[in-house]
């Protein structure tokens, strides 16, 4: 059997206490340090919101200031080639710098010389005729003269365009290939939906890059 020496156990009370206060120190600094840490944590989170907001912000003005002035550009196009006085009209023209795969701008003025002109939102102009009224037909050849085949070579695609005699409207098309870099022709042609009226077109070469 194991004696406790009950004087041995009480002969130092003071380093009892005092072993008791240091573990109660010990534990308040821990206590502080956990709670200087999570305070730091939220000051941190919050600094970063504010941050992460204030870049959106800027994101979001240049982003707005873009779209103001890309509209501002097109509008000016549209303007511009509505001064043309021809009965059909492209811009850029003569030379079209397209990029394959991109959505690469062309603007299209027409006028109804001899009858009306009317073409669906969104048809595709390209070796088709795809006009309710009238037609508008975009051909393509390489440089051999032989015409461009394929799926999908070129695509032209715009807004409505409807016409009445003697009117004109200008729309802003869009236009996308899948062909490899190269210099290529093509044909615009546009024609009333008078039978006996005559077939206006524009020679144009384009540059896919």
């Amino acid at each position: 059997m194991v004696k406790i020496n009950k004087k041995a156990a009480v002969k130092n009370p003071k380093d009892f206490f005092g072993t008791l206060f240091s573990f109660s120190i010990k534990g308040k600094k821990g206590m502080e340090m956990s709670l200087n840490l999570i305070i730091m944590l939220i000051i941190g989170m919050v600094v970063l919101g504010l941050v992460i907001g204030f870049v959106n912000s800027l994101v979001n003005k240049g982003t707005d200031s873009f779209n103001k002035e890309l509209a501002k550009n097109e509008q000016a196009e549209l303007e511009q080639i509505k001064l043309c006085s021809e009965n059909l009209c492209i811009s850029p023209y003569p030379t079209l710098t397209i990029k394959k795969g991109n959505d690469n701008p062309v603007y299209i003025k027409v006028r109804g010389y001899d009858g009306e002109i009317e073409c669906a939102a969104g048809s595709q102009i390209y070796g088709a005729d795809n006009c309710v009224k009238g037609s508008l037909i975009l051909t393509i050849v390489n440089d051999d003269g032989t015409q461009v085949s394929g799926t999908d070579p070129f695509s032209l695609r715009g807004q409505r365009i409807m016409v009445a005699a003697g009117e004109e409207d200008a729309q802003r098309f869009v236009l996308t290939t899948t062909l490899n870099p190269g210099t290529y022709f093509g044909v615009l042609a546009l024609k009333t939906e008078d039978t006996n009226s005559e077939e206006v077109s524009k020679a144009i070469t384009i540059i896919v890059e």
